[in-house]
C-alpha cells in the first residue's frame, strides 16, 4: 500500500529536542500502550491522577469562570443607550470607557500572570473572583463619568 502507515521506524536519528513517544509498541507500561507525558506522580492531588468526573467538574467551573468574567467585561456595550438616556453619559465617554476596559484587561494579564507563578492559579482566581464582585457591585451602582471609567479599567 503506498499510503500505510509505517509503524517500525527505520530511521535510527534522534528525535527532535522535545519530541516525545506517544505509544508504547511493548505493552509494559502501567496504562496499556499509551505513555502519559508529563508523567504522573503518586501525589493524589496531581491532575494526572484525578478522576474522569473530578476533572470535568473542574474543566466546568473553569468555563463557567471564563464566561462569568467576559460576560462582564462586555456587558457594558449592550445598555449603552439606556446609559446614556438614564446618566447622560455621551456615546464618545461610553466607548472611551470600553477602550479603558480593554486596557485594563491588558494591564490585569500582565500583572496576575506573575502572580500565578508565584502563588499558583488557586489563589489568583479566587482573588480575581473577589474584584469581579466588587466591580460587578460597583458597576451597578455607578452614577458618575469617574464609576464609569474606574470600574471598567478594574473589571
Amino acid at each position: 500500500m503506498p499510503f500505510s502507515v509505517d509503524i517500525e521506524r527505520s530511521d535510527t536519528r534522534p528525535f527532535p529536542p522535545g519530541t516525545v513517544q506517544l505509544e508504547d509498541l511493548t505493552d509494559q507500561r502501567q496504562h496499556g500502550r499509551v505513555i502519559l507525558q508529563p508523567v504522573p506522580s503518586d501525589d493524589p492531588n496531581d491532575p494526572l491522577n484525578w478522576s474522569r468526573s473530578r476533572k470535568n467538574a473542574n474543566f466546568a467551573l473553569v468555563c463557567f469562570y471564563a464566561l462569568i468574567v467576559y460576560a462582564i467585561i462586555d456587558i457594558g456595550t449592550v445598555v449603552y443607550g439606556e446609559v446614556h438616556e438614564e446618566l447622560g453619559f455621551s456615546w464618545e465617554e461610553l466607548n472611551q470607557s470600553f477602550a479603558v476596559s480593554t486596557a485594563g484587561l491588558a494591564i490585569g494579564g500582565i500583572m496576575f500572570i506573575p502572580f500565578a507563578f508565584k502563588f499558583g492559579r488557586r489563589p489568583v482566581y479566587l482573588l480575581s473572583i473577589v474584584i469581579m464582585v466588587v466591580t460587578t457591585i460597583w458597576q451597578a451602582r455607578m452614577q458618575t463619568l469617574g464609576d464609569l471609567f474606574g470600574f471598567n479599567i478594574v473589571s
